[in-house]
């Protein structure tokens, strides 16, 4: 059943499967234990490893969805608009603290990146 039998091929760390469950996210986990999604045909991560983005990765690389938005493993950000709680994904899991912006900075977007930023100062303005 591997992917010259079938003809298709799989990414690094998955194979080919006649019954591959319909879903395989790490961020979907708990969704892909509650759905009744009937198996098909293609590629599965190989034991050990989950679909995270473009491929299959070891648990602990997964990343987390968080306010239907994907976030890489590793990276910390501020989830709601008033940038009170600092969250981080770690293997698919996410933490927060809470953790508001310091003084002189304020909760904006830059570059789609929610975060806390230092106060912009416009001509004149001495403060």
């Amino acid at each position: 059943m591997g992917n010259k039998a079938s003809g298709v091929h799989c990414p690094a760390n998955s194979m080919y499967s006649v019954t591959a469950s319909a879903v395989q996210s790490a961020a979907l986990l708990i969704s892909t234990l509650l759905s009744k999604a009937p198996p098909s045909e293609g590629c599965v991560c190989n034991p050990g490893y989950l679909q995270s983005q473009d491929g299959c990765v070891p648990l602990a690389q997964c990343g987390c969805l968080s306010e239907q938005q994907y976030i890489a493993s590793g990276q910390k950000f501020y989830p709601k608009p008033d940038c009170m709680k600092l969250c981080e994904c770690r293997g698919g899991m996410v933490s927060c603290e809470d953790k508001p912006c310091q003084k002189g900075k304020s909760c904006g977007v830059r570059e789609g990146v929610r975060g806390c930023y230092d106060n912009l100062k416009t001509p004149g303005n001495k403060g």
